[in-house]
């Protein structure tokens, strides 16, 4: 991954390159996208593509961890929070972002997308957003990686139904599914 920049210059060729593949990817599935497309959509040369970026995955990488970003810095700036204020929050965040998701869907990059959230979304949950309670920090990761899976496949399969519930609906839903009380062993 290329260094951060403060340079006006490269941050405006990263948002034209990031919006050119953006735009590609409504048409195109990610993995036939050439960096020629992007840079020609983009009007930029490949020199300017390769001294801001790596690969196209960087690219998107960099557009969905901005996304990220934002999603969280709305739950830190909220006054007080709860897990319910929490999730509706973040689900209000990709409601609103709901043309990202159908175009990572479109473009056959969910995977990818998905690949970049666990790292970004530990270190909200190690940065205190949500303090777990556990026994051990071996409790504690077990219960952090469960709670991030589960987000991740609720988004994708809130996006699968077409957004059918509010973020508010699904904020109850999910809340009402990690009480340990809705919880109960059959016996066989």
């Amino acid at each position: 991954m290329k260094k951060e920049t403060q340079n006006i210059t490269a941050l405006r060729s990263k948002t034209w390159i990031t919006e050119a593949l953006l735009t590609i990817m409504k048409e195109k599935e990610f993995n036939k996208i050439t960096i020629t497309e992007i840079i020609k959509k983009a009007d930029l040369t490949r020199q300017t593509f390769y001294r801001n970026f790596n690969t196209k995955e960087e690219v998107l990488h960099e557009y969905v961890k901005k996304l990220y970003k934002d999603c969280f810095d709305e739950i830190e700036q909220m006054p007080q929070k709860n897990m319910y204020k929490i999730l509706v929050t973040y689900f209000h965040y990709w409601h609103k972002n709901k043309d990202f998701l159908l175009l990572v869907k479109k473009s056959k990059v969910n995977h990818k997308v998905m690949d970049f959230y666990y790292p970004y979304m530990g270190k909200y949950f190690d940065q205190a957003i949500i303090k777990l309670y556990a026994n051990s920090d071996l409790e504690i990761s077990y219960m952090k990686h469960f709670l991030l899976g589960g987000l991740v496949q609720v988004k994708a399969h809130w996006l699968e139904n077409n957004f059918t519930e509010n973020p508010a609906q699904l904020a109850e839903l999910v809340l009402k599914l990690i009480n340990p009380l809705v919880y109960d062993v059959k016996e066989l």
